[in-house]
């Protein structure tokens, strides 16, 4: 019984098929009849609908615009910024960045940081690792700007330029060199005695003279390309700041035996000497101990031991073999160098003190110490100031390409899309010639089954 109700059921719906199909093609043939009278007219309502289409594709993308951001350094493959902090690509939304860029546009206090933020839409710019793993660390990111804000005067390819500006100049601030080394304080220059004071201004020109002879290291022959200035010749100030202003100065105060607070000053030479002293004899106990070490070391175990070895090129030679009286020998060395270092310092110190007991110094001569070591101190700051500039040059010309931007923006044809819109509008002309078909095919259906012929 079963086949013969699905038996019924095929020929039911083979039946309907041959009905609709009878009607089918005379519907058809109306159909293209009909589009064969208008089709001027259809013609030109898609012309109409494609324009239309191309005006609603331009107005889409004038409102969204897109840029990648490239991370160019090698920290980046392991999630750092190039000063060895944690990269965070949030940032991009943070409110300073935002403020920055809210400057830039000239609408300050006109839009929020984080309605402008809102606009922002970041994500990964590959979706795959190079070596197949799945835990990976993007290098590139891609960035949307949405305007939501509709801002009057500043379109969407325009806004997005400035906030990648705005990032690249915050984060050149922020992760890439230190230059908190380059900054001055006044509260560094506060000591009152002058040999003190002369000591924190060598500290100071002995922490430029490291930053800039690290420049040297990375690009040797580096100009400043406005004022022709190179870290070379900062270096070469710096040095003959430090070895002849700074040593005139201490020897004019010296001489003449100038201190703010003679019998504090002389009670602090009298310490540091008792202890310099200190460490000078221990150094020298410790040499002692180590020449004693090394003349009673037993002569068979500090013969010449020889075993062969392969150097870089793998070829074989004699590699000489360290034995105890090496080390004996070597740290007796260090010692009798720190002694010695330790002795100049106690015999300096010595001299300061003989000074400072037998000179007195004039009021001219006081006065004259004052503006030289005032004099001293804006000329490092001077030279300090000329470092930072240079050194921002440097930066800008060398390190701003640690992150790079693409702009993904499109030409007025892009925008358009032409040829979606061709598409879109040929869709709607075919639905309507559907409908047209459909509609005759059951209008001569619904005839048919009344029992008038169509």
């Amino acid at each position: 019984m079963r086949w013969k109700r699905e038996k019924q059921t095929y020929d039911h719906w083979g039946t309907e098929a041959v009905k609709y199909t009878d009607q089918f093609v005379p519907a058809l043939r109306s159909a293209l009849e009909w589009v064969a009278r208008r089709r001027v007219t259809l013609l030109g309502w898609g012309l109409i609908l494609a324009l239309l289409f191309c005006c609603v594709n331009l107005s889409r993308a004038m409102s969204t615009s897109q840029a990648t951001l490239f991370l160019n350094y090698a920290q980046a493959t392991e999630g750092q910024c190039p000063n060895g902090t944690r990269f965070n690509i949030y940032e991009f939304k943070s409110a300073e960045v935002m403020e920055r860029a809210i400057a830039s546009a000239g609408l300050t206090g006109r839009v929020a940081p984080e309605a402008l933020a809102d606009c922002l839409t970041i994500c990964n710019g590959s979706t795959t690792s190079v070596s197949g793993s799945a835990d990976f660390i993007c290098t590139s990111y891609s960035i949307t700007y949405t305007d939501h804000l509709r801002l009057p005067g500043r379109s969407a390819n325009a806004m997005l330029d400035l906030i990648c500006n705005a990032y690249r100049d915050y984060f050149m601030e922020r992760y890439t060199d230190n230059q908190a080394i380059l900054s001055f304080s006044d509260s560094l220059f506060e000591a009152d005695e002058y040999m003190m004071q002369i000591d924190l201004i060598r500290i100071k020109t002995n922490q430029l003279l490291r930053y800039v002879n690290g420049r040297l290291k990375e690009n040797k022959d580096y100009e400043d390309p406005v004022s022709g200035q190179s870290f070379s010749a900062l270096s070469q100030r710096l040095n003959h700041f430090l070895q002849y202003d700074t040593n005139n100065f201490v020897s004019f105060v010296l001489e003449s035996g100038i201190t703010a607070d003679r019998e504090a000053l002389l009670a602090v030479l009298d310490s540091r000497t008792r202890m310099n002293a200190l460490d000078y004899d221990r150094a020298m106990a410790s040499y002692t101990v180590d020449n004693e070490g090394i003349s009673i070391y037993d002569r068979a175990m500090s013969s010449v031991a020889m075993i062969p070895t392969t150097d870089d090129s793998r070829n074989y030679y004699m590699s000489r073999t360290r034995t105890g009286m090496d080390s004996l020998a070597t740290h007796a060395d260090e010692q009798l160098a720190s002694a010695a270092e330790t002795r100049s310092i106690i015999e300096y110190d010595n001299y300061v003190a003989e000074k400072m007991r037998v000179r007195r110094p004039t009021r001219s001569q006081i006065e004259k110490a004052d503006e030289m070591i005032d004099s001293l101190w804006n000329d490092l700051k001077r030279i300090g100031s000329e470092i930072q500039q240079v050194d921002n040059a440097y930066i800008r010309q060398n390190h701003r390409e640690y992150i790079s931007f693409r702009s993904d923006a499109q030409s007025l044809m892009d925008m358009m899309d032409f040829s979606s819109a061709v598409i879109d509008a040929l869709l709607i002309i075919f639905g309507m010639l559907l409908l047209r078909l459909f509609g005759d095919l059951f209008r001569r259906r619904g005839k048919k089954e009344a029992g008038i012929e169509p």
